[in-house]
C-alpha cells in the first residue's frame, strides 16, 4: 500500500512539473534581414517574465528562474529588448592609432560610450509594438524585426 501511495505522488507530481509549457525560440532580425547579435529578449506577461540571450545569429530560446529553458506558459506576452548596446567598457589601445613623441593619440580615438543598436523604442514593454501570443502555431519559428536607431 505504501508503494502504491509512493507511486501516486510521483506520478501526481511528474504531471505538474510540465503546467503546460511550450518551446519558445526564435530570431530577431532588421528589415534588412541581418540579425540583431547583442540582447536579451524579453516576453512580459501578467503574472511571469521570460527572457532568451540573442546568440551571434539572431536566435534566441527563451526560459525563467523555474522553468526549463525554452517552456513557456501559455498567455499574451508584450515583447521587448534589453542590453542591445556595443561598445560598453573598457579598451585596449586602438589597432592603427597614430602617436607622437610624448606618446599622445595624433587622431582622436573612437568613443567607447555604449551604443544602442536598435531603436529605444524596442526597449520597453509600453513601446515596442511586439507581442506575442503563445501558443503560437509554432512557437519555435518566431521572427520579431526591430529597426536601427
Amino acid at each position: 500500500m505504501k508503494r502504491l501511495a509512493a507511486m501516486a505522488l510521483l506520478l501526481f507530481l511528474a504531471a505538474g512539473c510540465g503546467e503546460g509549457g511550450i518551446g519558445v525560440s526564435g530570431t530577431v532580425k532588421f528589415s534588412d534581414g541581418s540579425p540583431l547579435t547583442k540582447g536579451t529578449v524579453v516576453f512580459e506577461g501578467e503574472m511571469r517574465s521570460f527572457r532568451g540571450i540573442l546568440s551571434d545569429s539572431g536566435e534566441f530560446s527563451l526560459s525563467d528562474s523555474s522553468s526549463v529553458e525554452g517552456t513557456v506558459t501559455p498567455g499574451e506576452y508584450k515583447v521587448y529588448i534589453v542590453d542591445a548596446i556595443e561598445g560598453a567598457g573598457g579598451s585596449v589601445e586602438p589597432i592603427g592609432m597614430d602617436y607622437d613623441k610624448e606618446g599622445n593619440p595624433t587622431e582622436e580615438p573612437e568613443s567607447d560610450e555604449p551604443k544602442l543598436l536598435i531603436a529605444e523604442k524596442f526597449t520597453s514593454a509600453e513601446t515596442s509594438g511586439l507581442v506575442a501570443t503563445i501558443p503560437a502555431p509554432d512557437g519555435k519559428n518566431l521572427e520579431f524585426k526591430v529597426e536601427k536607431p
